[in-house]
């Protein structure tokens, strides 16, 4: 079992944004798994190369909203908004979560279809995101804001990556509700819709509807390392 210890949030904050990677790394080597994941590292390294380039950037220029995605057609944030993240607090804590998931994944699937996980789930889940604050907008009074405003970062698709672990983890299915409640509860900045986005993904996995997609024909049979059958089939 991976020790998520040895990718603390601590010891990743260490030397900064500039040092992440190279952590990132020695943490994952030192974890003496049996298959080293390379697609996590390569995953995780895109993300810390992005934010280090797009210093300074403002948030609205990246983030997931209504209006950006169905007013002004700008369907690429789908899967780029995501890679973007609000500060060197909010990039350590999604990366170290990130790893932890993504590494435990590649020890049951092969690289390829770990990124292929990411990509789906990183889309469906800015759309669900989209979708949520549609409806959250109905709902409240400052329609506005709500419908202009959006979300940046990973945490999203981390949400999905928890569900789809929790299956063959046998972890109460009930943790991953707990902690929405309790992300939100402690962080008013969390983006709420793009959480609920994300188990709403990993739930439609979890339950092989998503899973029946996504591995169309044969594909589930060179998913798995040792040619084992997909989780949940």
């Amino acid at each position: 079992m991976f020790n998520s210890s040895l990718c603390s949030v601590t010891y990743l904050a260490s030397e900064g944004p500039e040092g992440l990677q190279s952590k990132l790394q020695e943490c994952l080597q030192e974890a003496n798994l049996d298959h080293f994941p390379y697609m996590t590292v390569a995953l995780a390294s895109l993300v810390v190369y992005l934010y280090i380039k797009a210093s300074g950037f403002k948030h609205e220029d990246v983030w997931i909203s209504p209006m950006t995605i169905f007013r002004d057609g700008e369907y690429h944030r789908l899967l780029t908004g995501v890679l973007y993240h609000a500060d060197d607090t909010h990039l350590v804590y999604n990366l170290a979560s990130f790893v932890t998931k993504c590494a435990l994944l590649e020890q049951r699937f092969k690289p390829w279809y770990v990124l292929y996980m990411v990509i789906i789930f990183t889309v469906l889940s800015s759309l669900f995101c989209t979708f949520l604050r549609i409806l959250s907008a109905c709902i409240n009074k400052n329609r506005k804001k709500g419908l202009v405003q959006g979300c940046i970062g990973i945490s999203g698709v981390l949400f999905a990556l928890k569900v789809v672990i929790s299956d063959f983890t046998k972890e109460n299915e009930f943790m991953y509700w707990l902690e929405l409640a309790a992300v939100h509860i402690m962080t008013s900045e969390a983006c709420f819709t793009s959480h609920l986005g994300g188990i709403l993904v990993g739930v439609l996995y979890k339950y092989n509807i998503l899973q029946r997609i996504m591995n169309f024909g044969s594909l589930d049979g060179y998913a798995m390392r040792d040619n084992e059958a997909v989780v949940g089939t």
